[in-house]
């Protein structure tokens, strides 16, 4: 599927994004070698959902439309440490947490909690 110039991959339950002019190429490098990383990781397919990977959200790829939650400084700094704090936003579902207006991860936001997508390993594990 070509989207804005980018062609959607899928290779087991993962979605990659190449550009269009190099997707002719993925299929035989994805057959015949290990790719560890190539292209945008878009998410991986859990249960027929898309879960949103952390690079998608740092990409240019992402419509304008989808919800972003911009976060004050101290909110930004407890997400980025994956520690719990009160989502300020009002909508459910997946958001773009930002700070000042850039992106920096995802968050799935629920009825009563949020479940933060920030990746584990890049956590910041100092406190202030």
């Amino acid at each position: 599927m070509d989207v804005n110039g980018w062609e959607l991959v899928r290779k087991e339950n993962t979605v990659f994004a190449w550009p269009a002019n190099l997707a002719a190429d993925t299929d035989i490098l994805l057959d015949q070698m290990q790719v560890v990383y190539a292209g945008i990781r878009v998410g991986e397919l859990l249960r027929d959902k898309l879960v949103p990977d952390h690079a998608l959200a740092l990409s240019n790829l992402t419509r304008n439309d989808i919800e972003k939650t911009d976060l004050d400084e101290e909110q930004a700094i407890r997400y980025l440490q994956k520690k719990e704090f009160q989502w300020p936003g009002q909508s459910k579902g997946w958001q773009q947490a930002s700070y000042k207006g850039h992106s920096i991860g995802w968050a799935n936001v629920l009825p009563n909690r949020f479940n933060n997508y920030y990746p584990k390993e890049l956590r910041i594990l100092k406190d202030k």
